[in-house]
């Protein structure tokens, strides 16, 4: 698999309803959920407030458009940035 599929495939794989965007529910999913064949375990989240500082945190840093939703593109940009 090519980087650029590596990409695509995780942020399909976080687009749980398909809409090809991710939300902070789905922001949820991914942060807690384990995967630990190919990422890891999921962050342990101490109680509602941090969770929802977390996700708050990477809508800000990822949500460039600021409409609430990360968008491939907008991912696409944070993982150049990050390279």
């Amino acid at each position: 698999m090519t980087e650029e599929q590596q990409r695509f495939h995780y942020f399909s794989m976080n687009d749980l309803d398909k809409d090809n965007r991710i939300d902070g529910i789905e922001i949820i999913k991914a942060l807690t959920h384990s995967h630990e064949d190919e990422t890891g375990p999921g962050l342990p989240i101490k109680d509602e407030d941090e969770l929802i500082t977390l996700v708050d945190n990477v809508l800000k840093d990822m949500d460039l458009n600021r409409d609430g939703y990360i968008d491939y593109a907008e991912y696409l940009k944070k993982q150049e940035v990050k390279t």
